[in-house]
């Protein structure tokens, strides 16, 4: 299920439980869209809910499961390295306006504090925003050495666009983006990215085994297709997946058994 709005995901879900009678409901994109379709699969409908994306941790039920890195994962480690080996101090938080983005910049701003820096602008949008001038014009004169973007889809490709026509980094400044992979890489001309950090658990240049063998067989089903990486939740996907075969195989029971704690 990979519905963006949540009263659409909702109905979805509920069409699941209730006409479809599955044992596991697994997806959703946004947080917003998670706790929708936990009202429906978990609240009410007692079903396990794997939920694969990147998101802001805090979840605590029985029934769900979350696969996605969390901002102890990510920005934790990433920011004191990146004020560290850059020098950076001023931070810029231009983000979505839902749980997730409100979330990871209360962690990245107690982490930034934490290590000398300082937050010299935070500003929240709606999910559909496409004007960024006002905003690029704060950055700029706010001196940011970074830009620690939770802006998503479609207001992404405008943001940054603005961002590299105002000259950021062309004057030294850094962008982070936790959730860009390499999916995104075609969305944008490759200068307006060009140096952008991001922070995820897997990438497609890791060359263990087992990292080989996935993307080798991925590749071979699915030729020409979106990529498999990570921030688009393909990986959390396998995960999830994976984690949910080994319990129906080591226990041979199915949801509908397990009672309601």
């Amino acid at each position: 299920m990979a519905d963006f709005d949540p009263e659409k995901a909702k109905a979805k879900t509920a069409k699941l439980i209730d006409e479809d009678k599955v044992d596991v409901v697994v997806g959703g994109i946004y947080s917003s869209t998670r706790q929708a379709i936990a009202s429906e699969a978990v609240a009410r409908g007692k079903t396990l809910y794997l939920y694969t994306e990147q998101y802001e941790g805090q979840e605590s039920n029985p029934l769900i499961f979350c696969t996605g890195p969390v901002p102890a994962q990510q920005v934790e480690p990433l920011i004191p390295w990146l004020m560290t080996t850059t020098g950076a101090k001023k931070f810029y938080l231009p983000s979505a306006d839902y749980i997730w983005p409100h979330l990871l910049n209360k962690a990245a701003t107690r982490v930034v504090r934490a290590n000398g820096g300082e937050i010299v602008g935070e500003e929240y949008f709606p999910l559909d925003h496409m004007d960024y001038g006002r905003t690029v014009a704060n950055i700029m004169s706010s001196a940011a050495d970074v830009v620690f973007n939770t802006i998503v889809p479609p207001g992404l490709t405008p943001f940054l666009d603005e961002l590299h026509r105002a000259g950021f980094t062309e004057r030294g400044g850094k962008i982070v983006c936790t959730y860009f992979d390499e999916n995104f890489l075609n969305l944008v001309p490759p200068e307006q990215v060009e140096g952008l950090y991001s922070c995820l658990d897997w990438y497609q240049e890791f060359t263990d085994a087992s990292s080989r063998e996935l993307l080798e067989r991925y590749n071979a089903r699915f030729p020409g297709s979106a990529m498999l990486t990570s921030g688009s939740g393909c990986t959390g996907h396998n995960r999830a997946l994976k984690m949910w075969e080994a319990a129906v195989k080591e226990e041979d029971i199915t949801p509908s058994e397990i009672e309601d704690p």
